[in-house]
């Protein structure tokens, strides 16, 4: 049996030309062209030969890409977090360890390029470091020791408010100590 239908039971219909104002597309232009740039230094990363799931491609993604990646070396910091975790709930860690794991030769003071890198991987990973050299704008000796714990909520604590200076009080406190005659000088002044 034939389907059929007559030509005049159906009347035209109009089909826009979607192509024809250009202007629309603008905005799909724009945010094509910022996904691409954006892209561009992994892009760059994994074209020299950096496997995908390397440190150099995870850092090289934008940072929206990489809260739903894990970093690869999160397993190598985990260990080491735990092998120096406290009763109190934080570690108490050699930068030297971390810094060899971010692939980091010895030497006696570290970059700040590679200083704020070591804050950026703990907090990458979802740890706050203290002090973080990404606040202090001061680099990390080899020799430092730097607290890693697991904030609740964001591990970004440097953008949160109050944390710049509760880092200044607890510098400024150390200091004091530092400088007192015997260890049963009052803490409070």
């Amino acid at each position: 049996m034939e389907l059929g239908y007559s030509s005049d039971a159906l009347a035209p219909v109009r089909i826009p030309n979607v192509l024809g104002t250009q202007s629309q597309f603008k905005p799909l232009v724009q945010i094509w062209g910022e996904c691409v740039e954006e892209l561009r230094a992994y892009s760059r990363a994994v074209s020299k030969g950096a496997d995908i799931k390397t440190r150099e491609a995870y850092e090289a993604l934008p940072p929206v890409l990489r809260k739903d990646v894990d970093h690869p070396d999160a397993p190598r910091w985990k260990t080491v977090v735990t092998a120096h975790a406290n009763n109190e709930g934080y570690s108490l860690i050699p930068l030297a360890k971390l810094a060899e794991i971010q692939g980091i030769k010895r030497r006696e003071k570290l970059t700040p390029t590679q200083s704020k890198a070591l804050a950026q991987t703990a907090e990458d990973i979802g740890l706050a470091v203290v002090p973080d050299a990404r606040v202090t704008a001061r680099a990390y000796a080899w020799s430092d020791e730097v607290v890693l714990f697991r904030p609740e909520g964001n591990a970004a604590l440097q953008k949160e408010n109050g944390y710049h200076a509760a880092l200044c009080m607890l510098e400024l406190g150390s200091h004091h100590i530092r400088l007192l005659p015997s260890p049963s000088y009052p803490l409070c002044l």
